[in-house]
């Protein structure tokens, strides 16, 4: 591993502005990664350490007393971060001939990649997924693009003869946090927040075709329906961006399309809190500290992705959920 920061403070006004800033490149050798073997060895692929990964972004923070004097106490302070990461060396090191609905480790890109197609749009006449993929020549080469049938074409006819595009990331390429806190004598109030942005997520959208070949029974608990299925394609000549259901397996059901990803990005408030301090002259000897608080955790969270939580990364995962803290310290 090497690792190369290089980094600033700055604090002026009698600390009152405090700056910092680094720089960071780092690269991890000796990843591991699945290599494929030859049929004679007697398995299909071996983990090994063969890949490498670099990160390389800028970290910045701060914190500011705005007001400071004998009653008042007013701290803003904040980080954020970039990160750019690349894939300098894996197995597969071309784009993948087709899509997966799990994000990849392709050489030249970022971990946990999107690689699928472009939807274009639900073929009036029977209710196909329509999307756009990239062609190929002789020689395996990219030579253009083309809107296929995704819902009819064949396996072997998309490896052959079709690419997949390069949809984004999973993971952020910025994030950071920012937070506030408010002191007037004895009473303190405080809030923080986090934030993240640049990269895409499954969406929480109902994209499988169902019933299908692949989810049977419409009635099953898996098969639950978004209430938007209702204006699916159903005859011809619907005009309407959700597909026709299907009794037989379609690829539709197995690649990604940029309709299954969203923008990830969301503000998140983690907590709000606001406590009282006794002054020790109001009780007697026994008593001599008295605190009250009251903190509320996971507030909300402020996003464009429709799902459950954009920070867990999953359509369908349990998310964040708040918590209310009430708590009184006594000290004898």
């Amino acid at each position: 591993k090497r690792d190369i920061n290089y980094g600033a403070e700055i604090s002026v006004l009698d600390t009152r502005l405090n700056f910092e800033v680094n720089y960071y490149d780092n690269k991890v050798t000796d990843l591991l990664d699945d290599v494929r073997l030859p049929v004679s060895v007697g398995r299909g692929s071996s983990v090994v350490n063969s890949g490498i990964l670099s990160n390389k972004g800028w970290e910045i923070s701060t914190r500011i007393e705005a007001i400071k004097n004998a009653d008042w106490l007013w701290e803003i302070g904040g980080n954020i971060t970039t990160v750019k990461n690349n894939l300098e060396k894996v197995y597969y090191r071309n784009e993948p001939n087709v899509s997966s609905l799990l994000p990849q480790h392709v050489e030249g890109y970022a971990v946990n990649s999107w690689f699928g197609y472009k939807f274009d749009h639900i073929n009036p006449t029977n209710g196909h997924v329509m999307a756009v993929a990239q062609t190929v020549d002789v020689n395996g080469n990219i030579d253009g693009e083309e809107v296929i049938d995704l819902s009819g074409i064949s396996s072997a006819d998309l490896q052959s003869n079709y690419r997949t595009f390069y949809l984004g990331q999973q993971n952020p390429t910025l994030y950071g946090g920012f937070n506030t806190q408010l002191r007037y004598q004895n009473i303190t109030m405080r809030a923080n927040f986090v934030f993240a942005m640049g990269n895409k997520i499954m969406s929480f959208q109902d994209r499988r075709e169902g019933p299908s070949g692949l989810t049977d029974d419409i009635t099953a608990a898996r098969t639950n329906r978004l209430k938007n299925q209702q204006y699916r394609w159903t005859q011809p000549g619907d005009i309407t961006d959700i597909p026709a259901y299907s009794s037989n397996y379609s690829n539709y059901a197995s690649y990604l399309i940029t309709k299954d990803l969203e923008k990830g990005a969301y503000i998140k408030c983690t907590e709000v809190g606001f406590s009282w301090r006794a002054n020790p002259n109001m009780f007697n000897k026994v008593v001599r500290q008295l605190t009250i608080g009251l903190y509320a955790n996971n507030l909300f969270t402020i996003s464009p992705y429709s799902g459950t939580d954009p920070e867990i990364q999953m359509a369908f995962g349990y998310p964040t959920t708040p918590s209310y803290i009430f708590s009184l310290n006594v000290g004898f």
